[in-house]
């Protein structure tokens, strides 16, 4: 049995498997290009810059790559390795935003 856990001012979530699982939540907060700068390859940022909510967008990506880092058993890499852990993904990714916006959270499973 696998299991992983992860919570944001909003809201919690837990998710069981028989196979590896990662998630993550995170609460939508104001757009940060540094960071976004920081942890995102050039597709993921143009993308960013596309959309109506940039803060929804960029939350959408990070909660992604933690999810897959999280189910992986990598932890904390490179911020290469960061900014292009999407491409590099084969595992299966589920991403749900709350209906008021208010959080985003990622599941992935290796199987799914």
């Amino acid at each position: 049995m696998h299991f992983n856990l992860s919570h944001c001012r909003e809201a919690v979530i837990c998710v069981t498997n028989d196979s590896p699982v990662g998630v993550d939540i995170e609460c939508v907060s104001a757009y940060d290009e540094e960071v976004a700068r920081y942890a995102m390859n050039d597709d993921e940022l143009e993308q960013i810059h596309r959309s109506p909510r940039p803060d929804v967008a960029f939350t959408r990506l990070w909660t992604r790559k933690e999810a897959v880092l999280k189910c992986s058993g990598q932890g904390l890499v490179s911020q290469t390795e960061l900014r292009n852990i999407l491409l590099s993904n084969t595992l299966s990714l589920l991403t749900v935003e709350s209906p008021d916006l208010r959080y985003v959270y990622s599941i992935c499973i290796d199987g799914f």
